[in-house]
């Protein structure tokens, strides 16, 4: 079919109004000419329009109720009262911190030097308040350090042969917690007759070299795991990624033995995972037919956003063909 569809058909084609054995060319025609897809979409469109509103006009949208303001009446306030409140407040809290400071005296009546109640205030003396005594300190007697018993007093060399040993120890298990991830047993070295503590530092230096060698086929495996776990991810991406393709490939990628369903124009063609997917769009939700081509058999099966019915999925299923 050379020429385009004219409007008359377009809107037959939305009202469902045209015979089955007739849609299978107007299907045809409307997979591979873009116009006339572009003419059937902004039909259907406007098709939506009118029906929200029709929706509209027979329901109007009810007026919210006006709001009301409420003025807040003027308070009435004596400005003396306040004044007053403040004034007591600032009194009594000049009186507590007086009494918090501790500093106020006792006042004595005033009397004359030579009466016999000043000698008797003179002779009382004033009265102190002092703060307790502290605790005697403990004192804490040296813990006495139990040694291992040496033969004789160790020589600056030893002194520090034992300190270079110590490092060396330290570094190597540092070494093997991060290498292995665990702390394992580090291998006993021969003993040497004639340096006892050289022969400990040895010993280290050779568990430290095995343990590299043994830390070495570890983090081999770590990068083959992650280069595994790199190509996966590459698969999954491929097969989840969903590309927009014509008829016209959507027909050559299932050797010819589409499946449609009949009395409905398709919204778009997809592929992807190795199949492929008829959208559909009824109302405002999309139905996918999607088949894949298995050892020369159409593996065909129907899917439908959430809450849509189960039995008009069965009835659309009935009505797929080749």
């Amino acid at each position: 079919m050379t020429s385009h569809l004219d409007d008359g058909t377009i809107h037959e084609l939305l009202d469902g109004e045209i015979p089955s054995a007739k849609l299978p060319p107007l299907q045809a025609h409307l997979a591979s000419c873009a116009e006339c897809r572009a003419r059937l979409t902004s039909a259907r469109e406007m098709v939506d329009f009118s029906d929200q509103l029709v929706e509209l006009l027979d329901d109007p949208p009810v007026a919210a109720p006006g709001a009301q303001v409420v003025t807040p009446l003027p308070s009435r306030s004596r400005p003396w009262i306040r004044q007053l409140a403040w004034a007591a407040s600032i009194a009594v809290a000049v009186g507590a911190g007086w009494y918090a400071r501790g500093d106020v005296q006792q006042v004595l009546p005033t009397v004359r030097v030579d009466s016999p109640i000043a000698d008797a205030i003179s002779a009382v003396p004033p009265t102190r308040i002092t703060a307790p005594p502290a605790a005697p300190e403990r004192v804490v007697a040296p813990v006495p350090v139990v040694r291992g018993r040496r033969e004789a007093p160790a020589t600056p060399i030893q002194e520090l042969a034992d300190r270079r040993n110590d490092v060396t120890a330290k570094s190597v298990s540092a070494e093997q917690q991060v290498a292995v991830g665990a702390a394992a047993p580090v291998p006993a070295a021969a003993p040497v007759a004639t340096a006892p503590r050289a022969a400990s530092g040895g010993g280290l230096a050779l568990g430290a070299a095995e343990a590299r060698r043994a830390a070495a086929p570890e983090r081999g495996n770590r990068s083959d795991l992650a280069a595994q776990d790199l190509v996966a991810t590459k698969q999954l991406i491929d097969i989840a990624r969903v590309d927009t393709i014509s008829f016209t490939t959507a027909s050559e990628a299932m050797g010819g033995k589409l499946r449609l369903i009949d009395g409905l124009v398709p919204l778009r063609f997809e592929q992807g995972g190795g199949s492929v997917r008829v959208v559909y769009r009824l109302g405002e939700a999309e139905v996918r037919l999607v088949q894949s081509l298995v050892a020369g058999d159409v593996r065909v099966s129907l899917s439908g956003p959430p809450g849509f019915p189960a039995d008009s999925l069965t009835a659309l299923r009935r009505r797929v063909r080749e």
